[in-house]
């Protein structure tokens, strides 16, 4: 769960709202018996630099290790996988919309047909009811 400020240095509204995020994504992980590692809030470059978690003195599983990045709202989200897309050449699908009873993404005029399968995918996948799935576990 990204953010300017990691691990409580600072009292920023923005900062709050990562953290109370964090708090609840836990609670229902926890709930739900999701077992998974969430970090909030955390700077993008100690979320994926190990070095730089370190010398931040953030101890999390996660620290350094991310592999889904939470950013705190479009705007950020939008800026921060645009510059990846274009700058390192990465696939990038996105933005997946969440909180609404069904999987959404909003598609970028720019976009290339790869881009639209693979947020459909994204979606797709999403869209799968897990206790159909998985019944018997």
């Amino acid at each position: 769960m990204l953010s300017f400020a990691s691990s409580g240095a600072s009292q920023h509204p923005s900062v709050l709202k990562v953290r109370r995020a964090t708090e609840l994504a836990r609670k229902i992980a926890q709930e739900t018996g999701q077992v998974i590692e969430i970090e909030g809030e955390i700077q993008v470059d100690a979320a994926l630099d190990a070095y730089v978690a370190a010398n931040k003195n953030i101890k999390s599983p996660v620290a350094g290790r991310a592999n889904v990045l939470i950013f705190p709202d479009l705007n950020s989200g939008n800026i921060g996988f645009k510059l990846v897309q274009h700058i390192a050449g990465a696939n990038a699908f996105g933005q997946i919309v969440t909180g609404l009873r069904k999987p959404a993404a909003e598609i970028s005029r720019g976009s290339s047909a790869h881009d639209v399968f693979g947020a459909a995918v994204v979606c797709g996948v999403l869209a799968i009811d897990q206790n159909l799935l998985f019944a018997n576990s």
